[in-house]
Formats: C-alpha cells, sequence, structure tokens
C-alpha cells in the first residue's frame, strides 16, 4: 500500500549561491533546497551524499541563526584579465588556496598592494601579468599576506543575498529559536553552539549536524566561556548597537563574538565597549583584525576604533570590567551607526590615524588625572586616619 505525502518546497535557482561550510570554513557555489521544514544544501560537482540538510531547531539562540546566515551570499564575481583595474587596494574578494592538485578551496581577503606589469597577449586575448598582495581573513592563511594571480582571485558582490528557500527557512528558525528563549528564560541554562562534524573527499567540504546540548549555566554570561577571552574598544559612536558591529565583524573575519556597548555620560562624545569571544582562536584572529596597521575600523562620521586592551582569562577580565550585562543583540542595525574599513594610503586613513592620535593622547591625558585623583584620595584617607589616632 502506497502513501501519498505532500510536501511543501521551495526551490532555489541551480547553483547561483554561495556557502560558507563548517568543516573548513570555505566558500562553494551550492543550490539549495527546501522541502518541509529540512533546508537541503547541495554543493556543484559533488554527489548527494555530501548534501547538508538543516532543521529550524539547530540553532538554540537568534546569534546562531544570524551567523548560519551569514554564510549565504550571491555568487562572486570571476575577474577577467582586461578587469585587473578593479582590483584596487582594499577591494574584497574570493580567492583560492591550493591544498595540492585536485584540491583547491576559497577564501575571503582584502587586496593589500598591487604590483603591477605591462599586459601582453595571447592568441588575440588580454593577459593580465600584475600581482595582488592579498591580506587573508580567514581559511590557512588568515592574517598573513600573499602573493596571487588574477585568475585566482573573484570579486565579492556586494548586493543583499535573497533566497526564497533560505528566507523561508530562517523565518521558520527565527520563529522556532524565539520559542525557545521563551520558554528557557526563566531558568539559568546555558545553550551550546551548534557544533558540525564535516567530512572531506579530495576537497568537499560537507558538514553533518550534531545534536546540541543544554547544560546548567553555574554562573554569569563570562564564566560559561571555555577559554573567556576579550578585546576593550574606546572611542565608539554613541548610538553604536552591538548588533552593528557583530554583524560587522562577522563579514570581516568569520568571526561572531558576543558585544557589550558601555553606558555613557550625556557630556562624553563617545563611548566604549567590550568584544567577548569564545576561544584563543578566534581571539587571536580577531585581534590582528582591529590591530593591522594598514586599516582603521571608522563610523560613517569618521570616528576610528581604538583597542585599548586585550584580555585572556576569566580573572583578568573581572579584575578589569568586572560583571557585563550584555546589550541587545537583536536590535535593527539600519538605525545604527554604520561602520568601514579605511586602508593605508587613503585620504580617509590619513583623518581616521590623526583622531586615533589625538584620542589616545586624550586618554593618556585622563590615565595621568585617575592616577592623581588616587593619590590625593589617599592623603585625604591618611591625614584623617593620623587625626583619629592622635
Amino acid at each position: 500500500m502506497s502513501h501519498n505525502t505532500q510536501l511543501s518546497i521551495v526551490p532555489s535557482p541551480d547553483y547561483t549561491v554561495e556557502f560558507r561550510a563548517y568543516k573548513d570554513d570555505a566558500w562553494y557555489t551550492v543550490t539549495v533546497l527546501l522541502v518541509g521544514e529540512t533546508l537541503n544544501i547541495k554543493y556543484l560537482n559533488f554527489s548527494d551524499d555530501h548534501d547538508d540538510l538543516y532543521k529550524p531547531t539547530d540553532f538554540k539562540t537568534l546569534e546562531e541563526r544570524n551567523e548560519f546566515k551569514a554564510r549565504f551570499r550571491p555568487l562572486s564575481k570571476q575577474v577577467q584579465d582586461n578587469e585587473c583595474r578593479q582590483l584596487v587596494k582594499g577591494v574584497k574578494v574570493c580567492a583560492c588556496h591550493s591544498f595540492g592538485d585536485d584540491d583547491v578551496r576559497f577564501y575571503d581577503a582584502f587586496v593589500d598592494e598591487v604590483q603591477e606589469n605591462e599586459h601582453t597577449t595571447k592568441a588575440d586575448e588580454e593577459v593580465c601579468l600584475c600581482t595582488f598582495i592579498l591580506f587573508w581573513l580567514h581559511g590557512p592563511n588568515a592574517g598573513n599576506l600573499t602573493a596571487s594571480k588574477i585568475e585566482d582571485i573573484c570579486i565579492v558582490q556586494t548586493a543583499t543575498y535573497s533566497d526564497p528557500a533560505v528566507a523561508s527557512f530562517l523565518k521558520m528558525a527565527r520563529e522556532k529559536t524565539e520559542c525557545i528563549s521563551s520558554l528557557t528564560s526563566s531558568r539559568p541554562m546555558e545553550v551550546s553552539g551548534l557544533e558540525m562534524v564535516a567530512y572531506s573527499n579530495k576537497g568537499s567540504s560537507t558538514a553533518r549536524r550534531r545534536s546540541c546540548s543544554l547544560k546548567k549555566n553555574e554562573d554569569n554570561d563570562l564564566e560559561r566561556i571555555k577559554t573567556p577571552c576579550m578585546i576593550l574598544v574606546g572611542n565608539l559612536d554613541k548610538d553604536l548597537c552591538s548588533s552593528t558591529v557583530i554583524e560587522f565583524l562577522h563579514r570581516h573575519t568569520s568571526v561572531s563574538p558576543r558585544v557589550f556597548i558601555f553606558p555613557s555620560l550625556p557630556s562624553e562624545i563617545f563611548t566604549g565597549g567590550a568584544i567577548a569571544l569564545d576561544s584563543e582562536k578566534d581571539f587571536r584572529k580577531l585581534r590582528d583584525f582591529l590591530t593591522n596597521p594598514n586599516s582603521i575600523i571608522t563610523s560613517s562620521a569618521g570616528r576610528p576604533w581604538v583597542v585599548l586592551e586585550t584580555l585572556v582569562g576569566l580573572k583578568k577580565i573581572k579584575a578589569s570590567v568586572g560583571k557585563l550585562v550584555p546589550t541587545s543583540q537583536n536590535g535593527n542595525s539600519e538605525t545604527s551607526n554604520d561602520l568601514k574599513v579605511v586602508h593605508s594610503g587613503s585620504k580617509e586613513f590619513k583623518m581616521a590615524s590623526d583622531r586615533r592620535n589625538l584620542f589616545l593622547e586624550f586618554s593618556s591625558h585622563m590615565e595621568r588625572l585617575y592616577k592623581r585623583l588616587a593619590l590625593e584620595e589617599l592623603k585625604i584617607f591618611a591625614s584623617e586616619s593620623i587625626g583619629e589616632l592622635a
């Protein structure tokens, strides 16, 4: 006896999507299909055995859901030899890294320098002989500079990605995540991250889901982190919200931190914040991005970020900032100040560098005032103590 089961199927156009796989963090050309509540990711030139299957219940927090959303984008554009002038300093690209003859994977990078060479022709076609120095954002070369040729480089498309299958799936995931949050909000529970087990075959990357676990939270948010790390940042715009920072940092580094925006006094023209990370690996990646001498992060108004301190270990974090309560990470980032990266050699970089130096000078002055205040308080305390003894 046969059963006629009707499924709600939302297809996606064939292989017009890039997906950053969980195992190796590399970008792959995929197509997606939503069957019922299951999102099926199919990799180009790989069999169905390598498909990834996801359920809305795989995401226990909205942060996990948003991180998954950021793993999709339109296909990057292969740069042709006669288009090499598009690859100027600061352009974000997706370039290949070879692990072997049959194992080539793609990771994001910025063009750091262009070594121009005169083009030649071959079979009546222009051939680019320029060399492009790339600063890698993730992958095996993350944080390093390497040289690449134009045939290894694609330009990342800035258009907003929208796919009906993914959009429908993310909507279901959001509803179920909000439901889970409301059910667990009255209990001190911790939700672990989405864990993935990946399998590879000649450079393929597929992710298989492993169940998420719940365990009792015995202390505050900072103590839940296995290897707590934190970066303190100053000179932030007062209207900046944490969701904007999270999205920006993830877009440039593939790291999804927790962000704390500090309150400020009405008389202050800037504020500060803290970026908390789950591992030293992510900490190093984000630290290298924030302290890269060839670039500065600024607001749309040109206010430069300043890294004030880096902290590793729960005791150091508590001694410096105490017990933090994260600001909302689900706000509308469109209402917040946009962020951007300005690169060495540009007029924006020169202005940001001058403003950063001014802030550092101000901070140094304030530090001296704080020390003087502490000394004067100590003198008053000592004088009163002597008076009582007398």
